[in-house]
């Protein structure tokens, strides 16, 4: 120390002391002899760093100002690319709306465009990431635990095999797969596609078989949320996910939609490419065009002899199948087989009576009654009567069945009512039977309209048939005008059929 000395600027000698700051002699050795352990150059380096740092902080001037700004951008971009690699479904999740909650201010939108946060986590690899966590919640929510997918748990082969395999090879191959599957209501159009989609392990299927507002593809964004998230994908995020093959949605009755240009949206997602997989189910044949020719046509066909015992053994108890087949008897041996449905109706009646009915509005309403008994608090025929009611005011404006406004049922059951329950107690509210007819399993609930819709379509003709067979309303004079007009229609093929057979049916049904 004593051979160290320190010079002031002017180059005096500074002999006052602390002139020279005291170092001991491991620090000597550190700087002279270059000895430093890993840590201690870490340190020095951050040190130093440090020090050039607030030099050049000291030197920026006026430049300071833009400097904090530049700063947080550059490490909110540093974030987003960090996030878009280590935590992509997290970022995905960040960069989708609440549902409920206002559109964010134009700020808030450009600020997650300059930060990259939205764009980033709008991409392929976040969403993806996203899809896979959710897997489960969404599959269940959007298709598992649907009603309509839950009643076809059991499914018989009707000889569509080949479509189903060429359907798995093309989403293998991640080629386009697009089905078209039209049918008479009830040949099982809905059963085929739900077994085609959710055999494919690669897809989540989303069924849509319900009216939508906006596009088919705000529509399917909208279910595609998970109950327990408070966020779900926006429709562009929707169209990332379907162009990418990850999604696979299953639209359930096309042409009963009351969705004005439903048929048209359903073009325009083929033609612009936002789903690499599609299926479409509809009593009409697809339309003409070059678009509609990318889609496999299947049609379903009637149902053969030879495949009946099949189908009682995968729709009846394996102890009480040769008991059911010859119950059955008398029905298949008429003068045309049934169609699925109504062969399961049958099955099921000839599981809990002697016999089983040959009309199929006799096998209607006794799946209605089946509904009611030991479920609903409302009289057998009051049932079968709101029933027919809902059914008649589903197809009044279109002669095929459609989703109603709940509050305008409700008004019309008032006006049709009184309704008791199976006590013939005082009569029951309008808008109890609305919730009963729900609640059995005979209409379902649109989930965002809140609009109510028939399971089946062929049951709501039969039903809305027998109403116009029976009933004399004067505001039904029009609808039979309609139908006279129109003697190719569902329903007024359903109005001839039972009008010969259901005079004997509801006999038969009221003796069993």
């Amino acid at each position: 120390h004593i051979l160290v000395r320190a010079f002031g600027e002017d180059g005096t000698l500074l002999t006052r002391q602390g002139a020279v700051p005291a170092i001991t002699a491991a620090r000597a050795r550190q700087i002279l002899l270059d000895e430093w352990t890993p840590l201690e150059r870490v340190r020095e380096a951050v040190v130093a760093a440090w020090r050039a740092t607030v030099a050049f902080y000291d030197d920026l001037g006026w430049w300071r100002a833009p400097l904090w700004p530049a700063l947080g951008w550059a490490l909110a971009t540093v974030a987003a690319w960090g996030s878009w690699v280590f935590a992509p479904a997290r970022l995905a999740r960040l960069a989708m709306p609440v549902p409920g909650a206002p559109p964010p201010p134009p700020w808030k939108f450009w600020l997650g465009v300059v930060t990259f946060f939205g764009w980033l986590g709008a991409t392929r690899r976040p969403l993806r990431a996203w899809l896979r966590q959710n897997r489960d919640a969404i599959t269940l929510a959007c298709f598992d635990g649907r009603d309509a997918v839950m009643e076809r748990a059991r499914y018989c082969p009707l000889g569509h095999e080949a479509e189903v395999t060429a359907f798995a090879a093309a989403v293998g191959r991640r080629d386009r797969g697009l089905l078209w599957i039209d049918g008479v209501g009830g040949s099982g159009k809905t059963a085929l596609a739900i077994q085609i989609v959710g055999r494919q392990p690669g897809l989540v299927p989303v069924l849509v078989n319900e009216d939508w507002t906006e596009s088919l593809a705000a529509q399917i964004a909208r279910q595609l949320r998970p109950a327990e998230s408070g966020r779900g994908p926006t429709e562009a995020m929707v169209k990332t996910l379907g162009a990418d093959g990850l999604l696979c949605p299953l639209v359930d009755s096309l042409s009963e939609r009351s969705t004005p240009d439903a048929v048209d949206q359903v073009g325009r997602v083929v033609a612009d490419g936002w789903f690499r997989h599609l299926v479409v189910t509809s009593r009409k044949p697809p339309p003409g065009g070059q678009v509609w020719e990318r889609l496999r046509r299947v049609s379903t066909a009637a149902l053969t002899p030879q495949a009946v015992p099949a189908f009682v053994a995968t729709y009846a108890a394996l102890d009480h199948v040769a008991a059911i087949t010859a119950r059955l008897a008398p029905l298949l041996a008429g003068p045309a087989m049934p169609s699925p449905l109504f062969l399961r109706f049958a099955i099921e009646q000839a599981s809990t009576g002697p016999r089983a009915s040959i009309g199929k509005l006799a096998l209607v309403l006794s799946y209605v009654e089946a509904l009611r008994a030991g479920k609903v608090n409302l009289a057998a025929d009051d049932m079968a009567r709101a029933a027919a009611i809902a059914a008649v005011e589903a197809v009044r404006e279109h002669l095929s069945p459609r989703e109603l406004e709940q509050h305008f049922l409700r008004g019309v059951l008032v006006a049709e009512g009184p309704f008791v329950d199976a006590r013939n107690a005082p009569s029951v509210e309008p808008a109890a039977v609305v919730e009963m007819l729900v609640s059995s399993g005979l209409l379902e609930r649109n989930q965002v309209n809140r609009r109510l819709r028939f399971a089946y379509d062929p049951v709501a003709e039969l039903l809305a048939a027998w109403r116009l067979s029976t009933a004399r309303a004067a505001s039904l004079a029009d609808l039979r005008d309609r139908l006279a007009a129109d003697p190719n229609s569902a329903l007024a093929q359903a109005l001839d059929e039972v009008v010969r057979t259901g005079a004997t049916d509801r006999v038969a049904i009221e003796a069993g």
